[in-house]
């Protein structure tokens, strides 16, 4: 009887078992601790504007064929608005399309830490990385069909490396979000690994951007000038009194061009043959750019 009595005070309802404390699992990761649309905002801009210097001297020297005269030329007559301008233009597909990148590579993080569940996060994350690198695809050339499938290629691949990424030698991401004792101890390495993965990020996106910027080639419109009745094309960087500062891309020099051997100026067109071109169709009303 006695035996039967203490079974029966070891069982599920016993005030001993009452007294025990459930195991508690890693805690639950707050919603401070998520990076929110805002932080990502904050820490892409001082990265643009970190890139516009470097990115300007490469493109110049690029575009100058490497010969520092030239290049310290087109720095020299260059408005720093146009470049400011004409470098957000051609990078924003860029960036969009990182972007996409680093919300996939961060949503497949997500589901290796246990915040999503379930594959309707990951379609829906997928589909806005799509709709974020329409910009880029618009203005890739068309028909470049092994271009279009390697991108969608790293589109697909981002979440699943972020589901495989690893943050340490003998310790996983789990593991090592597990061994914080508090909630504001979790909170905190969440937030520092975090901060080192985006950190990662912006440090490759500056090396992708100043890379695809530098091949962009020349950063104002084309015009066609009719010089003593010869038409050519060229880059018009300033206009001083009653010179032209143009930027002849057949002799890869800056040349003063008087005003009085101009009888014709307008912008031209250069045939791109793009995506966009493609669907949408090519400008109109200019004329095309001499040879």
């Amino acid at each position: 009887m006695t035996r039967e009595s203490d079974n029966g005070d070891d069982g599920g309802d016993g005030p001993d078992n009452q007294d025990q404390e459930p195991e508690e699992g890693p805690p639950k990761i707050r919603p401070q601790s998520a990076l929110s649309t805002i932080t990502l905002a904050k820490d892409i801009l001082p990265m643009i504007a970190f890139l516009l210097l470097p990115a300007f001297a490469l493109r110049a020297l690029v575009v100058a064929r490497f010969d520092l005269t030239v290049a310290i030329a087109l720095v020299q007559f260059t408005q720093p608005l146009s470049f400011l301008l004409t470098f957000l233009l051609d990078t924003l597909p860029l960036l969009m399309y990182a972007l996409g990148l680093i919300v996939l590579f961060g949503t497949g993080r997500s589901y290796r830490e246990g915040i999503f569940v379930g594959p309707f996060p990951a379609m829906q994350i997928f589909l806005l990385a799509l709709l974020l690198s329409v910009p880029l695809f618009m203005t890739l050339p068309f028909p470049e069909y092994p271009l279009y499938a390697i991108l969608l290629v790293f589109l697909a691949g981002t979440m699943r490396a972020g589901k495989l990424q690893s943050l340490g030698k003998n310790k996983n991401l789990p593991q090592l979000l597990r061994s914080a004792k508090t909630a504001q101890e979790f909170d905190r390495k969440l937030g520092i690994i975090k901060t080192q993965f985006y950190l990662r990020c912006h440090l490759v996106g500056i090396v992708f951007i100043l890379v695809i910027s530098a091949g962009r080639g020349m950063w104002v419109a084309p015009e066609v000038l009719m010089i003593r009745g010869v038409p050519t094309k060229q880059y018009v960087l300033q206009q001083q009194d009653r010179d032209l500062i143009v930027y002849d891309s057949n002799l890869y020099t800056i040349l003063r061009v008087s005003t009085s051997d101009v009888s014709y100026r307008q912008f031209c067109s250069i045939r791109s043959f793009t995506v966009a071109e493609r669907l949408l169709g090519g400008p109109q009303g200019r004329p095309p750019c001499p040879e």
